[in-house]
């Protein structure tokens, strides 16, 4: 039933309080608290057409904003000849409510296409100069028709707590086939239990006569399904009666509990985020401190997630970090914390535990990150690194202990080491590692690098090794640190994605030596280039590549690309796809560390490589570690049945070389025939080589 099938002493009460006006500035009725958030447009005026007050759907159509809006209804109509009318018909309109026999079109809509609407109005009792006027678009034939009255807004009466009464939106809200499912029934039990109290201390100060806003209480409908609602508690002529408004706000709450939600929850693995986890972490400190139980903090990421990112989209890493989350949860305990700090990087609370018991936790997180993983078809094998920090012994506040187990899990993945728990001599070095990842984003930074060159031999019986290409170097010497290492830089660029830019400049650097080295007849038959991980999987990068190399007029047979066997193993089809592009255009492939990852003879043999080096780390023992002496000579065989050459790795001595070439290994690199160079010295050094041909 609608507002003009209501008793009319609801109505006096109703709007109890609202006086015709000459301003804006009045009581503003309880209807109010229901009807400002109503999906449709609604205003109160007087008859003159004069708006008092408009809710927010109002406001958005009439263009209204806090320093102008329109200060009559009649003002708003396309037409003059509706807007006569209207004035008109609001002076005389029937006290019990009316719809306007005109449909109008409204002069603040921009639409192209503006649609016609109705102007429905009731009043609260006869000769009243205030009317409540509701806007509808135009309804469809097979629509029902408009009841003057038909609002939005649910009213019950409440006797003693129990509901004696309900209008149609009451019933409709609450999901209901007809009224008395609802009366004869305690209101208080259709409503949610923490919404109970609310609602209870509302009624009380009610009844007892005292003013009360409107609240906001979760109701449970017929169909069981819960609902926010903006409720309105108004006195009548009865002291045990009360009347009932109620609004739905569902949607606004859902936003407000859904974005409450997402500042304390990471939306992909609906992990707590790095603010809960910061909370929970000091309240479990406090806890601890009182208790003197122990506590630690994991803090790990995945060994090689960009590469999925880059390789396969960030769909596919999307559903890493959901899996990886699901995993955390799994091995952790019940009183434990699992945390999505963001990227993948996650950590995890661990209530009560000392270092022995984050160890058994950490083994059994490694193990299960270990675990192949099925993406889109794929079975990638991640691994992770795991950095412990533990209270009291590694710090006493949240942010020392997050930062330190942070630097143990940098180092454990540094070092390969999958668990590491904090020393303090780490410190240090991890401040060091954040100044080199600043420094590296500096935009002059490439002032600063340069290629060396280092030899490549073929062994000779007669001891006349020669030159059969050089390996090109990165080398950054910094302006306060000295000479950095590429081993402790080239990581931290590929984490920051400074291996991006770095990369191209290192082709142009080695295609533009080569160029100067063909002019004066003393290049190298063979330029080496290592390509990272990182790098390899970049779009297009077989085709940027080539085009480095012919843009500066150097032919693409005269290089030779490096990959390690971990890189080429990690999406071996896409990889192959790869080289295959670069061989088709001249540059021969490489498998650099061989020996250090876990490839296949199976792989191996697809793969379009013209050389196999052989780690250093198998030929620094030679020859008299039996062990290595082993692998080393199965290497070689392997090497020759699948037709590839071997380049051994580091030989330092002339026992290695010898050795070596006894057990007929093709090629070495090392310090004993040649530190690496600069591109002057290697010039130099070519200048000599080539005079002897």
């Amino acid at each position: 039933m609608g507002i003009t099938g209501l008793n009319n002493r609801w109505l006096k009460n109703l709007l109890a309080g609202i006086r015709p006006s000459n301003d804006r500035e009045h009581n503003v009725p309880p209807i109010w608290f229901c009807l400002r958030h109503a999906a449709d447009p609604f205003l109160l005026i007087n008859r003159q057409s004069k708006i008092l007050h408009y809710n927010t759907s109002a406001g958005k159509l009439l263009q209204c904003d806090a320093l102008n809006c329109p200060t009559q209804l009649t003002a708003c109509i396309e037409t003059e000849q509706h807007s006569a009318l209207l004035r008109h018909w609001l002076a005389d309109v029937d006290p019990r409510g009316g719809v306007f026999p005109e449909k109008v079109l409204l002069l603040t809509e921009e639409k192209i296409e503006k649609k016609p609407w109705y102007i429905i109005v009731s009043s609260p009792e006869e000769n009243s100069r205030l009317l409540l006027c509701s806007l509808r678009p135009e309804r469809r034939e097979n629509d029902r028709r408009h009841d003057p009255g038909d609002i939005p807004v649910s009213i019950i009466y409440c006797r003693q707590g129990r509901v004696l009464s309900a209008n149609a939106a009451a019933i409709r809200l609450f999901a209901a086939s007809h009224g008395h499912y609802l009366e004869g029934h305690d209101f208080i039990q259709r409503l949610s239990r923490t919404s109970r109290p609310v609602f209870k201390e509302a009624l009380d100060r009610v009844l007892r006569g005292e003013s009360v806003s409107s609240v906001e209480v979760e109701i449970v409908r017929m169909d069981y399904e819960p609902m926010w609602v903006e409720l309105s508690i108004l006195g009548t002529d009865d002291a045990e009666t009360v009347q009932l408004l109620l609004h739905s706000i569902h949607k606004r709450k859902k936003d407000e509990i859904r974005l409450t939600w997402l500042s304390y929850y990471d939306a992909l693995t609906e992990l707590p985020n790095r603010r809960l986890f910061m909370e929970r972490l000091k309240e479990a400190l406090n806890e601890a401190r009182q208790q003197q139980t122990p506590l630690s903090i994991l803090y790990f990421d995945l060994d090689r997630f960009k590469y999925v990112n880059d390789s396969l989209g960030h769909a596919a890493g999307d559903e890493v970090l959901r899996i990886t989350a699901m995993r955390l949860q799994q091995v952790l305990r019940d009183s434990d914390l699992p945390v999505r700090l963001g990227g993948d990087e996650f950590v995890a609370l661990l209530h009560g535990a000392n270092a022995d018991t984050a160890r058994h936790i950490a083994n059994k997180l490694l193990f299960s990150l270990r675990q192949s993983y099925d993406i889109e078809g794929r079975q990638l094998v991640l691994g992770g690194s795991i950095g412990i920090a533990s209270f009291p012994e590694d710090g006493e506040d949240s942010d020392t202990l997050v930062s330190r187990a942070d630097a143990a899990m940098y180092h454990a993945k540094k070092n390969r080491l999958g668990i590491y728990f904090f020393a303090h001599d780490m410190e240090a070095g991890n401040k060091r590692r954040l100044y080199i990842e600043q420094e590296l984003v500096r935009p002059d930074v490439h002032h600063e690098l340069s290629v060396a060159y280092q030899g490549q031999y073929a062994l000779q019986a007669n001891g006349q090794d020669r030159l059969i290409g050089v390996e090109a170097l990165l080398r950054w010497q910094h302006p306060k640190l000295g000479e950095i290492s590429p081993d402790e830089f080239i990581p931290l660029a590929e984490e920051c994605g400074q291996i991006h830019t770095i990369f191209p400049w290192l082709i142009d650097q080695c295609a533009r030596q080569a160029v100067r080295w063909q002019r004066r007849g003393i290049r190298p038959p063979k330029i080496a280039i290592n390509i990272s991980s990182t790098q390899l999987m970049q779009m297009d990068v077989a085709a940027e590549i080539i085009g480095r190399i012919v843009n500066v007029q150097a032919n693409p047979r005269w290089f030779e690309l490096e990959l390690t066997e971990t890189t080429m193993m990690r999406d071996a089809d896409m990889a192959i796809k790869i080289m295959r592009e670069w061989v088709e255009t001249g540059i021969s492939i490489a498998m650099d560390d061989y020996g250090t990852g876990y490839s296949s003879l199976s792989y191996i043999k697809r793969l379009p490589i013209s050389t196999i080096k052989l780690d250093q780390s198998f030929v620094s023992q030679l020859p008299g570690h039996e062990e290595d002496a082993a692998i080393v000579r199965s290497t070689i065989a392997i090497a020759h049945t699948l037709g590839k050459k071997l380049l051994a790795e580091g030989v330092e001595t002339a026992a290695q070389r010898d050795f070596l070439l006894q057990e007929g290994c093709n090629a070495a690199q090392g310090f004993y025939f040649q530190r690496p160079m600069t591109a002057e010295q290697t010039s130099a050094y070519l200048n000599k080589v080539c005079k002897k041909r």
